[in-house]
């Protein structure tokens, strides 16, 4: 489509619908105008753009979306315009309904499109649409949407829209220059930009480094291994990306990310959309040993910094490569830094490696077993017994036999209380034992409760 047509076409109902989101009439002109600007090649190679540029306008409204108590009711007099009704019961809705209200019957986006602006569930999109029918007080019948789509556009002819100035096109570069980012902040913040031209092209430079095996540069889409929907978009959108979800039908725990689009390592920049794969498991299959890979996973949160302690023993033993059990006490307090299972855990989930199509990220495996005699040349626990632990495997690259990936395994007593950690680095070789300060649960028989 072309650009300035569709500006032309739909500038005055974007601001109008800005407006009705929550934001002052005096601030949507710009903010709509930046969103434009920055969706111009979008705009340009879409038949519908409206879906792409609502995304944007939602995300870039944030900052200035107030209370929806723009319409002050003493100021309106009852016989004017019955748009100014439908705003002030637009007023009254949470903003969650309102917001489903503008982009379904205003904007005219469909239930797919809407979930994903506005970054809800099904269930939520379907919430906030009877909520906001209710607050309009549309009556029910087969043409509730239609009549609530004219209640919607009766308040939208009640804003104002004067003519804007052109908007320049911000589209994507082949290179990443700062001249280019800085054009950017000021169309964003309203201003005029001068691009500088030169009237040669420059010698090119020396070919670019590849990162290094187990690194990405900033400009690259970070690995999201161990991260939930949560932790995944604060941690993009800290890098200036428009974050999208969608669900992926895979037999992992609910919400863990189970893909990026761009994929990890592919080159990005701030304001690009990437759209973040979300684990569904629907298959009854995938019930089998679920428990166990939400409890491997929570672990991995803790020693990732992401989520809570699991529930320790009052004496938790850590045995690390064959070391001698040292214990660490404090019921429920968390295992403290410099334990070599959070350690050995936190290196591993940052790292990637490059391969001949792309990145590799790690890899989790979990089972409940009774521990090998020995692992990796490393003999378990001494006197542990039968006892079955949960099994924590995180690897990183091709299966290869003759390297050991990392193991961690967690005792827990009848109670399901994690009372011993046994790791197994990926380094060769046991390293040097701590004191064990006193004997472990499984020697005495005590289970450190």
């Amino acid at each position: 489509m072309d650009f300035h047509e569709y500006v032309g076409a739909r500038r005055a109902s974007l601001v109008r619908a800005a407006v009705l989101l929550g934001s002052p009439e005096g601030v949507a002109p710009g903010v709509v105008d930046a969103t434009l600007a920055s969706a111009a090649s979008r705009i340009r190679g879409a038949d519908d753009p409206d879906p792409e540029v609502y995304r944007r306008l939602l995300p870039a409204l944030a900052g200035h979306r107030g209370t929806a108590d723009w319409v002050e009711p003493a100021q309106i007099d009852p016989r004017d315009h019955a748009g100014f009704a439908v705003r002030r019961a637009l007023a009254a809705l949470s903003p969650e309904a309102r917001d489903v209200a503008v982009l379904r019957w205003l904007a005219g986006l469909d239930g797919r499109a809407t979930r994903e602006a506005l970054r809800i569930p099904a269930a939520a999109l379907a919430e906030g649409s009877a909520a906001a029918l209710a607050g309009l007080a549309v009556a029910a019948g087969p043409h509730r949407e239609l009549d609530a789509s004219e209640a919607l556009n009766a308040a939208a002819q009640t804003i104002e829209v004067a003519p804007g100035p052109p908007i320049r096109p911000v589209g994507r570069r082949n290179t990443r220059i700062v001249v280019g980012l800085a054009a950017l902040t000021l169309v964003l913040a309203g201003t005029a930009a001068v691009a500088l031209r030169g009237s040669q092209s420059p010698a090119p430079g020396p070919a670019p480094v590849p990162p290094a095996p187990d690194r990405l540069s900033s400009e690259q889409v970070p690995s999201l291994f161990g991260y939930d929907a949560a932790h995944a978009r604060r941690l993009l959108e800290k890098s200036g990306l428009t974050v999208f979800e969608e669900l992926a039908q895979r037999c992992e725990v609910a919400g863990r990310v189970v893909a990026t689009d761009p994929g990890v390592g592919e080159p990005l920049s701030p304001g690009e959309r990437i759209t973040v794969s979300l684990a569904q498991p629907s298959d009854p299959r995938c019930m089998d040993g679920y428990s166990e890979r939400a409890a491997a996973w929570r672990f991995i949160d803790f020693a990732n910094g992401r989520g809570p302690a699991p529930r320790f023993a009052r004496t938790v033993y850590v045995v690390y490569n064959g070391s001698p059990p040292s214990a660490v006490t404090g019921r429920n307090a968390g295992l403290p830094a410099g334990i070599p299972a959070l350690d050995e855990i936190r290196a591993l989930s940052g790292r990637v490696l490059r391969t001949s199509t792309g990145y590799a990220t790690p890899t989790l495996q979990v089972a409940t077993r009774t521990p090998a005699p020995e692992t990796c040349g490393i003999a378990r626990p001494p006197a542990a017994g039968e006892r079955q632990v949960l099994s924590l495997t995180l690897a990183l690259g091709p299966d290869d036999s003759s390297r050991c990936p990392l193991m961690v395994d967690l005792y827990r007593n009848a109670a399901g209380v994690i009372d011993a950690v046994a790791v197994y680095s990926e380094k060769a070789g046991p390293t040097v034992s701590p004191t064990a300060v006193s004997p472990p649960p499984w020697v005495t028989g005590s289970r450190g409760r």
